[in-house]
């Protein structure tokens, strides 16, 4: 089986038949795990055990992706996260595993593992690896991230208002802190892609995809106020009256 997967997998680029192949097995998996939760999880407790049962798988599946990736390594430093999505594999599900429901926390873990998944999932930077358990299990936790969001937000456990948003921004200052210290005191040459690109050829280093993640995140809070919300509960309105009175 391996061999064939090596042979399958191994050389591929973005959008051919394997990358292709894994983002349309995470559509299908995670469509029908939202359809099986929403329409038999009746209960709350029945689906907040789906969402921690989908956290854990996701933090075991970003703890062996660390001994995968570095089982030759002779440091312990090596086994730490060494990137954005690798920080966010552990951030977000131990916040879904003790935050409380629809926390500010919660949004800030959700949306930001959300965001670096998604990237990783449609951009195919690491398909084709030579190891291809690399690729299979980069894959497998990166869009695990996307969906445990995604699952979150059908089931109303999280819900991406705009009043959460700043404390993204608050997250996200945070993992740069951290970026700098790994980088400075560890030894890593670009841990949260601070001194080169998210992807290659691109302009998205950190800085620039921080500040995109932001208004991604603002563009999506205001969608999901307009379609769950009356217009007069909408943090858009609510800025409408501050102005109004404002300039009276």
């Amino acid at each position: 089986i391996m061999g064939w997967l090596k042979d399958f997998f191994v050389g591929s680029s973005a959008f051919e038949g394997p990358h292709i192949l894994i983002i349309a097995l995470w559509a299908i998996t995670t469509t029908l795990l939202i359809l099986f939760t929403c329409l038999f999880a009746k209960t709350e407790k029945s689906r907040v055990l789906v969402i921690k049962i989908t956290a854990g798988v996701l933090l075991l599946a970003t703890i062996l992706s660390r001994f995968i990736y570095n089982v030759w390594t002779p440091s312990i430093l090596d086994f730490l996260p060494s990137s954005f999505c690798s920080t966010m594999g552990f951030i977000t599900p131990l916040f879904v595993l003790f935050c409380k429901k629809d926390s500010k926390n919660l949004y800030y873990a959700l949306f930001a593992g959300f965001m670096g998944g998604l990237i990783t999932l449609f951009s195919g930077d690491d398909i084709g690896q030579e190891r291809v358990q690399n690729t299979l299990i980069s894959y497998f936790y990166h869009s695990l991230m996307v969906t445990l969001a995604m699952l979150c937000v059908a089931v109303k456990y999280s819900k991406p208002t705009l009043n959460k948003v700043p404390r993204l921004s608050v997250g996200l200052s945070i993992m740069v802190v951290y970026g700098v210290f790994s980088n400075q005191v560890f030894g890593y040459s670009n841990n949260m892609f601070l001194n080169s690109p998210l992807l290659e050829g691109t302009p998205l280093t950190w800085w620039l995809t921080g500040i995109l993640i932001m208004i991604i995140a603002i563009i999506v809070s205001l969608i999901y106020e307009a379609i769950t919300l009356k217009w007069h509960e909408q943090s858009l309105y609510k800025c409408y009256c501050v102005c109004v009175n404002y300039f009276k």
